[in-house]
């Protein structure tokens, strides 16, 4: 049996003593220590680590306000075992009020009115809901369109477990889309205040990154995963690397050699070629070179401010060229204080070699409006279930255009229901041509529009300055923000965007009204 006490002095505990029952005075007792963690969210102790937690009035001065109050009740009852007590001075700022308020749903209050010291005794219940549970419950909620209830949930996840990542990511996305950035922020800084763990600091990281705040969310990043000493490469670094990672301001690669190194997607590295043209013309970098995965090397070498291209697969210690420094893409931003969308950029910045086109010139012969789409991923990406769609139905209503469009199918893979669908429509399947990305890139450039959802399908035509809409989940990548039709990357592709119900029909139909509008400014005709 263990026991916290929240004070500074014995005075309080001597008195206390005196009064509580015998089976609330514990012997194993602790005093606060500030290598507990701040007083308020004791960050360093563990979940359900006390048995009871003893709260004098020498914390009112930091119970300033409700926050602080909701924050402290959550923190303390975290760390509280099942069938523990909250002995609480009824002199400090926390009132019976708030305990029903709170956390009424998951413990049981008595008063006492002692001479010594009148306290509240709060009995935390047992076999309460799992955090899996409620956060389940709230997605499900979100689902059907219930949002005011499943906020409600949302809050009794927090109040129960606070250092729980995914309750602050799901109330924040759909606070974003209701409320705005700024109750946002506040939220995302209540989870660094319980816990500095790195799922948090990752999720804080990319939630500055969604508000495009680059320069603080990539430095977040890179600390967060440096300190871990994780480097998340999909080419390893080799140790004898480590000296000349890139650290501080741009301004120092003036006349040096730079190497960007291999991470992540396919669509992350065509991502990042967007900042080749910066590095090149306002950095004055001298000689720039990119590691890519093998799919994207050919596509890479039509870039015109690339040096030299490597192959990620064939290198190995001995094969390095000279440089001066290297860095990831994702942490290029991190040394850019000057916000993204004034940098100096080329756009298009890759291009379809003729051979390429060539090799799709006779399959895209068309008079109609050319659009190609790509509407599911690669399933082993892990987030491919929110991020692809996977329900044909939705698809067969925009392929009933076919007197005005011809559609492509880019998809590198399709099943046999998207195949017996698009047999029944005559649509091209390009996707079962592509040996790389510069394939892709030729079938691509020859298109109007692409239609895809987040892979890097969308990027490529992006890079190439096609134009394009690009179906996005409620759970979003970082890149396209968390609001609004535009994006910081590419001008020519247009955001539609699921909503806080993870339901893709509404952005079916939005993207079936911007087909209208396409047809009809070609035709110059309405379309009913």
């Amino acid at each position: 049996m263990k026991g916290l006490i929240i004070a500074y002095t014995e005075k309080f505990m001597h008195s206390l003593l005196n009064t509580l029952p015998e089976s609330l005075i514990i012997s194993n007792r602790y005093y606060y220590l500030p290598s507990f963690g701040n007083i308020l969210y004791l960050e360093h102790l563990s979940e359900q680590d006390m048995d009871c937690i003893y709260i004098s009035d020498e914390v009112n001065d930091q119970l300033k306000d409700i926050s602080t109050i909701v924050e402290a009740l959550a923190s303390w009852f975290y760390v509280l075992k099942e069938n523990g007590y909250l002995v609480i001075s009824k002199t400090s700022n926390l009132t019976a009020q708030h305990i029903q308020q709170f956390l009424s749903d998951f413990a049981e209050l008595s008063e006492f009115d002692e001479q010594n010291v009148p306290y509240y005794m709060v009995k935390k219940r047992i076999a309460l809901p799992t955090k899996d549970v409620l956060h389940e419950t709230a997605i499900k909620l979100c689902e059907q369109g219930d949002i005011d209830r499943a906020e409600m949930v949302l809050f009794k996840l927090y109040m129960l477990y606070p250092r729980f990542p995914f309750c602050y990511l799901l109330q924040a996305n759909i606070w974003l889309q209701t409320k705005g950035g700024d109750y946002a922020n506040v939220l995302w800084q209540r989870a660094l205040r319980h816990t500095h763990c790195s799922q948090n600091l990752i999720f804080y990281a990319l939630h500055l990154l969604r508000i495009n705040n680059y320069h603080l969310g990539f430095q977040q990043r890179k600390d967060c995963l440096f300190k871990q000493d994780y480097f998340p490469s999909r080419s390893p670094i080799i140790p004898n690397m480590l000296d000349k990672r890139l650290c501080g301001a741009v301004e120092k690669l003036k006349q040096k050699t730079l190497l960007v190194w291999s991470e992540f997607g396919l669509g992350d590295e065509i991502m990042f070629g967007q900042l080749a043209y910066y590095l090149k013309h306002h950095c004055h970098v001298a000689k720039l070179i990119f590691m890519v995965q093998k799919p994207i090397k050919t596509l890479f070498e039509t870039h015109p401010d690339i040096d030299l291209v490597l192959d990620a697969s064939l290198m190995n210690e001995t094969s390095f060229p000279d440089y001066d420094y290297w860095v990831y893409p994702h942490d290029l931003l991190a040394h850019v204080s000057e916000p993204f969308n004034l940098l100096p950029k080329r756009y298009p910045y890759f291009f379809a070699k003729h051979e390429n086109k060539a090799k799709f010139s006779a399959l895209m012969q068309s008079d109609k409006i050319k659009i190609g789409f790509v509407f599911r991923g690669n399933p082993s990406h892990e987030n491919d279930k929110a991020r692809s769609v996977h329900n044909v139905a939705l698809i067969e209503p925009l392929l009933q255009f076919s007197e005005q469009i011809q559609w492509y199918c880019i998809q590198k893979e399709i099943n046999q229901q998207e195949r017996t669908l698009f047999d029944k429509y005559s649509i091209p399947y390009l996707g079962q041509y592509f040996d790389c990305m510069a394939d892709t890139a030729g079938a691509v450039a020859q298109l109007d529009y692409l239609v895809s959802v987040d892979t890097s399908v969308i990027h490529l035509a992006g890079s190439l300055g096609i134009k394009g809409f690009v179906l996005v989940p409620f759970y979003t990548d970082w890149r396209w923000g968390y609001q609004g039709d535009e994006n910081l990357w590419y001008p020519t592709i247009k955001v539609l965007r699921q909503r806080f119900d993870f339901n893709w029909t509404p952005v079916f139909e939005r993207l079936k009204v911007e087909l209208h509008e396409i047809i009809a400014n070609r035709y110059n005709e309405e379309i009913v």
